[in-house]
Formats: structure tokens, C-alpha cells, sequence
């Protein structure tokens, strides 16, 4: 009897180390089948019980798109009707006078340029004269001699193929033919100029300037406006704070001002204070 006993407990016994062996290897293997499988899953997204993916917490950089200047942008027609200047446009001083177009400016600007537009009736070339403040020239011009271009150079071409209808970024550099005066002392044939530096009023003093512009059309045998007129110059621009930090204006020729300070005056003082004029003292005649 008791050795009947002793060979069930024995039995037993063996029975229950067998079971605990087979359950500890299963252990080992769900953990290991649980560590690949989450190996294997570490980018997808556990999902909530309505089945909808939550996103990994991700940073976003911040997305700070330049502003579209176009918003902000303003314009200035410069002519009123279509341009054909006379032939004495430069050698009659008070045709000159009458003809310019006087700008007055006050104030920071991101972005200046004109537009300029126009027709042609010839069956020509023809070519930019441009007059702003000082600077002179043929637009893309390139002096043969003193009287004349060299066509092979000279890029300012306008025809029936090549209409007048243009952009001028005053705060680039511009290519002009050298003037007369200046082929004859200096031989050379052209020049850049940046013609915002000429004409900008005065930074951050509040004081205004007044730009005086010519642009006028001549033909290849030098007769201008015969054939070719400006029909349109836009002057547009952006103010480097904001729309009320600069501004432009036409001096109207029916005023009939004698000082530039007093187009300044009736223009800028409301708003931009008594410095935006009286420092200046040009004279229009």
C-alpha cells in the first residue's frame, strides 16, 4: 500500500513540473511574438474604438508665406491722354516745362516701377527717350556717335513687331545710351543707371521730393512723335510699412505753382506735417 502511494505522488509530481515547464516556454514565446509585432507596428497609428486613427504628436513648423504685394500695391496714372511730344521737346525750354510730368514722393517705399504703354502707326523703329531728374538717355540704348545709335547694340527697339509696352523697376539697374555731352567727354557708349537713388525723397526725415519725368518716343530718323505716341504711364508702387506710410501725388499743372513746396504743402502737411515741405525750395518756372 505504501509503496502504491509513494508511485502516485510521485506521478503527480512529475505531471506538475511537466505542466510548469510547458507554461513558462509559452510565456517566453507570447513575449517574444509580442515584441516583434510591436517591432514591426511602430509607426501605425492605434485607432479608438470608433476606428478613427490617432496621429502620432507631430510639431508643425510654422508656415509664414511672404505677403502678396499685389494686395497692396497702388497705382498712379501719369497721363491722361495719349503723349506725342513735339519735335522741340528738348530744344524749347518752356515746351520742355510744359511737358514734364512733376511727382511729388514722401515716404518709405518697398517697391517702385513704371509701366509704360504705347502705339505705333510707322512702319519704323523707334526708340525711348527717357528724362527723369538728371537722367538722360536712350532706354537700352547704345551710342555709336554722337548722332547716332548702333542698332546692332541696342536693345531699346520698339516696331508694329515689338509693341511700347514695358515695366521700369526703379530700384534696378537700367541700361541707357550716354547723352551727347557725356559720349563726347567720356566715349563711352552707354551707362546703368538706378533711378530710384536719383529721385527717392529723403529717408526717414518725413520731408517729400518731387521727381520730374519725360519719357517720349522718337523715330529712326529722329523726328519725335511722328508715328509713335505714350499712351499710358503707370506709376506703381508698395510703402515699405504700410499703404499710409508713403504717397504719391501729380502737381497739377493747372495750380500753376511757382515753388515745388507749395504742391508738397497742399498735399502733405495734413498728413505728414509741415517737414514734408518746408525744406524744399525748388522752383517749376
Amino acid at each position: 500500500m505504501k509503496e502504491e502511494t509513494k508511485k502516485v505522488i510521485k506521478e503527480l509530481l512529475y505531471q506538475i513540473v511537466v505542466i510548469f515547464i510547458a507554461a513558462m516556454a509559452l510565456i517566453g514565446t507570447i513575449i517574444v511574438v509580442k515584441q516583434i509585432i510591436g517591432g514591426n507596428n511602430k509607426n501605425i497609428p492605434i485607432t479608438k474604438d470608433k476606428g478613427e486613427p490617432i496621429e502620432n504628436s507631430i510639431i508643425e513648423p510654422e508656415i509664414n508665406l511672404p505677403a502678396d504685394t499685389k494686395e497692396n500695391e497702388m497705382s498712379l496714372s501719369l497721363l491722361s491722354e495719349p503723349f506725342f511730344p513735339p519735335q522741340n521737346i528738348y530744344s524749347d525750354l518752356e515746351v520742355y516745362n510744359n511737358n514734364l510730368i512733376n511727382l511729388a514722393l514722401i515716404g518709405e517705399f518697398e517697391k517702385v516701377e513704371i509701366k509704360v504703354s504705347g502705339k505705333i502707326s510707322n512702319d519704323l523703329d523707334n526708340f525711348i527717350s527717357v528724362n527723369i531728374d538728371g537722367i538722360s538717355g536712350t532706354l537700352g540704348g547704345y551710342r555709336k556717335s554722337i548722332n547716332t545709335l548702333d542698332l546692332d547694340k541696342t536693345t531699346g527697339i520698339f516696331n508694329k513687331s515689338n509693341s511700347i509696352d514695358f515695366v521700369l523697376d526703379l530700384k534696378e539697374s537700367t541700361k541707357f545710351s550716354t547723352t551727347k555731352e557725356e559720349f563726347s567727354s567720356t566715349f563711352e557708349s552707354t551707362k546703368n543707371v538706378i533711378i530710384w537713388d536719383k529721385i527717392k525723397p529723403p529717408s526717414y526725415t518725413g520731408r517729400g521730393t518731387i521727381a520730374k519725368f519725360l519719357i517720349a518716343p522718337y523715330n529712326e530718323k529722329g523726328k519725335y512723335g511722328d508715328g509713335v505716341s505714350i499712351d499710358s504711364i503707370e506709376f506703381r508702387y508698395t510703402c515699405k510699412v504700410n499703404s499710409d506710410s508713403c504717397a504719391v501725388v501729380i502737381c497739377e499743372k493747372d495750380k500753376n505753382y511757382t515753388f515745388g513746396s507749395e504742391c508738397l504743402k497742399e498735399h502733405f502737411e495734413k498728413k505728414f506735417g509741415k517737414q514734408s515741405w518746408e525744406s524744399y525750395a525748388d522752383y517749376f518756372k
